[in-house]
């Protein structure tokens, strides 16, 4: 139990609860364990549970009509999925599947919104941070898609690897794969994208992580990357 409440008191969505809340909320969950490729949702599915990470790494994707998987974003420890599909009851246009072994923490949504409606006061805070939390979410997704939108295939990797290093730091556990699907480019574009970074100094590779050698050169290589079209 202490440790369902230490996530859900980490977690964006949860912030403004007490103490006691935070118990209440956590006994409402079951836990639940996926293998890295399980699937937590599949995309356009209604969802019955709120998911909160408790260990692991997920990543949200959506398939184009021709079965390329786009990567919209990763999810970690404390993170929560399905907070607009609990509010609005549609399908959520995406997919979650879990990367690493993942422990989750599943809140049954006719549970989780019974307690709210019982506490007023309590459901008015959640909501205004389920709706703060997907707010921030879009402006970040829109940014994205507006510069895959506009950008070739070197420079949305590189703007790939500068977001990814807002959350994970410098060192980035993800496989060119997982860049490419992000970066809406094929793996062999972003294999030879992240070769050249390398090769400039920028990124260095250890294993299944990327690491950023120098973030200020990786920025200042916007606009000066070799144009290269897919």
């Amino acid at each position: 139990m202490d440790l369902r409440v230490n996530i859900l008191r980490s977690s964006p969505t949860f912030a403004d609860l007490s103490e006691q809340e935070l118990a209440d909320v956590a006994r409402l969950g079951t836990e639940r364990h996926l293998k890295a490729g399980q699937f937590i949702f599949m995309e356009d599915t209604v969802l019955d549970y709120l998911y909160v990470v408790v260990k692991g790494r997920i990543k949200i994707l959506r398939h184009s009509a021709s079965g390329r998987a786009f990567i919209s974003t990763f999810r970690g420890p404390g993170d929560a999925l399905g907070n607009l599909a609990l509010v609005s009851g549609q399908p959520n246009p995406f997919g979650a599947q879990a990367v690493l072994d993942t422990e989750l923490l599943a809140i049954k949504s006719s549970d989780f919104l019974s307690y709210l409606s019982a506490r007023p006061e309590l459901g008015f805070r959640v909501l205004r941070r389920m709706f703060s939390v997907h707010g921030t979410r879009l402006t970040v997704d829109v940014k994205h898609l507006a510069e895959l939108a506009t950008e070739n295939a070197d420079h949305r990797v590189v703007h790939t690897l500068l977001t990814l290093s807002l959350p994970f730091g410098l060192t980035l556990p993800f496989t060119r794969e997982e860049v490419a699907q992000m970066a809406g480019t094929t793996t062999e574009t972003a294999v030879r994208s992240v070769n050249r970074l390398r090769k400039m100094g920028a990124i260095g590779l250890l294993r299944r992580n990327i690491i950023i050698l120098d973030k200020a050169k990786l920025q200042s290589l916007i606009g000066e990357l070799p144009q290269e079209v897919e």
